[in-house]
């Protein structure tokens, strides 16, 4: 992901799906009808987006949330720079 990213200019942030082993911040997306434990190896995930209560983790976001989980993206890598 990273040799994407630095062929690209005039961004401020990358949403990328797929990399959930390059150590780089994750939300990790659950869904009940296809699993519903987080990853265990997962060690960069900044928040959870699930369609069922996820216990042991916070921040969690209704997959339906989208402006709930904009505003946790945009406050926590956007504000300030």
């Amino acid at each position: 992901p990273q040799h994407v990213a630095g062929q690209m200019t005039d961004l401020d942030l990358i949403l990328a799906e797929g990399f959930s082993q390059a150590g780089l911040p994750a939300i990790e997306v659950l869904r009940a009808a296809r699993h519903r434990e987080p990853m265990e190896h997962l060690l960069q995930r900044i928040a959870v987006a699930a369609d069922f209560p996820v216990p042991d983790f916070n921040p969690v976001f209704d997959l339906n949330a989208t402006s709930e989980l904009a505003d946790f993206i945009e406050q926590r890598y956007l504000v300030d720079r």
